[in-house]
């Protein structure tokens, strides 16, 4: 890389804000956010599409950190207990799966174990100022003994299904090593991580040829939370034009990331909606007339903003026959007391909204304050996805005036 690149990268910074501040005074397509997240949504729309950086801007852009660096020099800054942990896949040409645990800080001593896959297409490693935080978040919403980060192998270097075979190495190290029951763990995943979750589902149910068998033993997990789950491979819902106007993502990057991560399409692990034993395998999982038979509750969220909003629609309403709510000030927040699969849709929202807000350091207003009727107080499904964790608590009923501030 170098001074060349870092010349192109800031060149190509300049245009974006060039762009970013005639996309604000042009138009507001998102009237339901406030606007630290609109700057933060119109600054990566012009990064993406109309200032995109090459691919060795992108390489210069994203560093070299890895997941296990990052994690590491954060609980080291931030004091924290951490291990590390390879297990061996094996064999094959899969590398081992990396575990990464972490004890969040005033952590229960008696609490679940958050095993969490984070986002990025398969291809970036963790975003240390947002995806940590951010799990940190959900982790203290459900009260959490500890997390358990996967690092996986990224592309183009590592394909499918090699992901899919370290997240089961994973989950079976933590359940027949370290002894957890099922019953004690969350699975939660953003993006490509909460698509990877879904794979990890599909294999309990039905396992996949390329790793270890899971069996629960008639056990479930304790929850289940997906943000934004890239589950549905193909590009032509309408959504990806609905939303082209609105979401940072885009109908030809997320075609790139497919082509690269080379997923086999008829192939229920790889392509969840769109496999032809999909359905069998999500009835066998989320029985419409009884309790899943992999997890006491689960939780999915869509930004009605994001190109990937129709996919996950049909994946949480039709394949694991969610509730479907949308989230706005009348918004009765009960149904996630009484029902057990949850489809939150939020307005205006964009892929993986929480984090973009991360990135801005927007802070939400507390539900509850008077503040939540302005503009700037509509809820934010980061506030609703740590309430939703919580139900992940036995025993104690929502709390939906919880404090909520950074």
């Amino acid at each position: 890389m170098g001074d060349g690149v870092t010349r192109m990268a800031g060149s190509a910074y300049i245009r974006a804000f060039e762009g970013l501040f005639m996309t604000i005074l042009s138009t507001n397509p998102w009237p339901a956010l406030a606007w630290q997240q609109r700057l933060a949504v119109s600054f990566l729309r012009v990064v993406q599409l109309e200032s995109p950086l090459s691919p060795n801007q992108s390489e210069w852009n994203r560093g070299t950190a890895t997941t296990g660096q990052s994690l590491r020099d954060y609980c080291l800054k931030a004091k924290l207990a951490y291990t590390a942990k390879e297990i061996d896949t094996g064999g094959g040409n899969h590398p081992p799966a990396g575990l990464h645990f972490i004890t969040p800080p005033s952590a229960p001593e008696n609490g679940s174990t958050l095993f969490y896959l984070h986002g990025g297409a398969y291809e970036f490693p963790i975003l240390p100022a947002i995806h940590i935080p951010l799990v940190f978040k959900w982790a203290e919403a459900c009260k959490a003994r500890q997390i358990v980060f996967l690092e996986y192998g990224l592309t183009p270097k590592y394909k499918y299904p090699t992901q899919l075979v370290q997240a089961v190495t994973g989950l079976h190290h933590l359940l027949e090593v370290e002894g957890l029951s099922p019953s004690e763990v969350i699975l939660g995943g953003d993006s490509a991580g909460g698509g990877l979750v879904v794979s990890l589902l599909a294999h309990l149910i039905k396992p996949c040829p390329y790793a270890t068998p899971v069996s629960l033993k008639g056990d479930h997990f304790k929850g289940v939370f997906l943000t934004s789950p890239w589950v549905y491979m193909s590009t032509d819902q309408p959504s990806y034009d609905n939303n082209f106007k609105t979401d940072w993502e885009t109908r030809e990057l997320l075609q790139e990331n497919t082509s690269t991560w080379s997923p086999k399409l008829d192939e229920v692990w790889a392509a969840p909606c769109e496999a032809g034993d999909s359905a069998e395998t999500w009835d066998a999982a989320f029985p419409a007339s009884s309790q899943s038979t992999v997890t006491t509750k689960i939780f999915v969220t869509a930004g009605m903003g994001e190109v990937l909003h129709d996919g996950i629609v049909r994946f949480a309403t039709e394949f694991i026959k969610a509730k479907s709510i949308v989230a706005d000030l009348e918004t009765d927040f009960g149904v996630v007391v009484e029902e057990s699969r949850v489809l939150v849709r939020c307005p205006d929202e964009t892929h993986v909204q929480p984090g973009v807000d991360l990135a801005m350091n927007f802070v939400y207003p507390r539900i509850g304050d008077d503040q939540m009727q302005t503009e700037d107080g509509r809820r934010n499904y980061e506030m609703i996805q740590s309430v939703l964790a919580h139900q992940m608590q036995s025993g104690i009923p929502a709390q939906y005036r919880i404090p909520y501030t950074r």
